[in-house]
């Protein structure tokens, strides 16, 4: 009688823990803290640097270069959609990041880059693709 007792309890633990284990498999490269992640995009041109070591978010375009800090707490983690937002509010700008593990591709070069991005920058939106700079930790 206890071995029918204790089966449900061990079937919704071993349960709990599939759970668990899928999510953390689920989060993959997403908000990377060990990696930079630089991006670029095309009409209009810009270039992207999220620096995880020094907290900064660098934007550059024709309309000039912003660089930020944002918190030590860092990004907004979605890990459904394998998604990362860094929200740098500013009192002169309001920067959103927004990197999602998708397969992105440059059509004007060919190259494929592992992650879609979409910066927007006071309202106007820019979308290309990036990378993370993968470090060993040996």
């Amino acid at each position: 009688m206890k071995s029918n007792i204790m089966k449900p309890v061990f079937c919704f633990i071993a349960a709990s823990l599939m759970l668990v284990s899928q999510l953390v498999v689920a989060g993959g490269m997403t908000g990377n803290k060990d990696g930079n992640l630089t991006a670029l995009g095309k009409a209009p041109n810009w270039f992207l640097l999220v620096d995880n070591t020094t907290h900064q978010v660098t934007f550059e375009s024709a309309e000039g270069v912003v660089s930020y800090t944002y918190p030590v707490y860092g990004p907004t983690l979605i890990r459904k959609n394998h998604t990362t937002i860094y929200k740098v509010p500013n009192k002169d700008h309001q920067l959103n990041v927004q990197m999602t593990e998708k397969a992105c591709l440059d059509v004007e070069t060919g190259k494929s880059y592992e992650t879609s991005v979409i910066v927007v920058l006071d309202g106007m939106s820019y979308w290309g693709c990036g990378n993370y700079e993968h470090q060993s930790h040996m």
